[in-house]
């Protein structure tokens, strides 16, 4: 049975939507990275339940547009913003061509088997000169995860997961998109371990934690709840990899 299949997508939707929240501070980035405008139609690929969407909203943005392979995702996505959500992929983007002007992947690349595919998908829908604002994690970012202490199998199954970020900058100029810039986001900067964020893990509101073998997670958790008997601590943020492009 592959690995993913543990995963039960409709709980996980529900914690997802409970727990997890936009970065705001790279979402300020994104805008500020693909020169957003009112005007511009913009995708969220792999949108989840509309927390960027939401954001976008919430500033003004009007011509938002969300695409996620899980129903559950969809709908929860399209209750609570007022963006076009539809059930999609990256072999299947129901747009056509020279649709967007802007478009964000947050955290999804390492769902994709087919980066190649991907990347010729959005090249299609995605306007001349217009963006493509790419949020994931490098390998030496993967292993600095404060939850990698607790769980050791986690890091080799996303470093199995995430495309190496050379190999992906290569990949997405081969499929006609111009890399603009790769910054390094918040990485090593001291952030709270608190009963919130201890929530985050014991919920598996991270994707990766379904992946965790049962007794590996609960003993991970008997260790986490040890480390946390006298309060809240700090950990290094390990930061993600923020790569903008524009197509050709």
């Amino acid at each position: 049975m592959p690995i993913e299949e543990k995963v039960d997508f409709k709980e996980y939707a529900e914690n997802y939507d409970k727990y997890r929240t936009a970065d705001l501070e790279l979402f300020k980035l994104a805008i500020d990275r693909l020169k957003i405008d009112k005007t511009m139609r913009i995708l969220d690929f792999g949108c989840g339940t509309g927390n960027y969407l939401k954001a976008f909203q919430e500033k003004g943005y009007n011509n938002l547009f969300g695409l996620d392979q899980s129903d559950y995702m969809c709908k929860i996505a399209s209750e609570k913003t007022n963006a076009t959500i539809k059930k999609g992929s990256h072999l299947y983007i129901p747009y056509e061509d020279d649709f967007f002007g802007a478009i964000i992947i947050v955290d999804v690349i390492h769902f994709i088997d087919e980066t190649h595919s991907l990347l010729k998908s959005l090249h299609r829908v995605c306007k001349k000169n217009g963006r493509l604002f790419v949020a994931t994690q490098s390998h030496s970012q993967l292993e600095s995860r404060i939850y990698s202490k607790y769980f050791p199998s986690i890091t080799k199954i996303d470093k199995l997961r995430h495309p190496d970020i050379i190999n992906l900058i290569a990949v997405t100029e081969s499929n006609g998109f111009s890399l603009l810039a790769v910054d390094n986001y918040l990485s090593d900067v001291d952030f709270l371990i608190d009963e919130n964020y201890f929530n985050l893990i014991k919920n598996k509101s991270f994707y990766i934690l379904g992946l965790v073998p049962d007794d590996e997670f609960n003993e991970g958790i008997e260790k986490f709840q040890n480390d946390m008997r006298n309060g809240s601590f700090y950990a290094k943020f390990p930061g993600r990899t923020l790569i903008t492009l524009e197509k050709k």
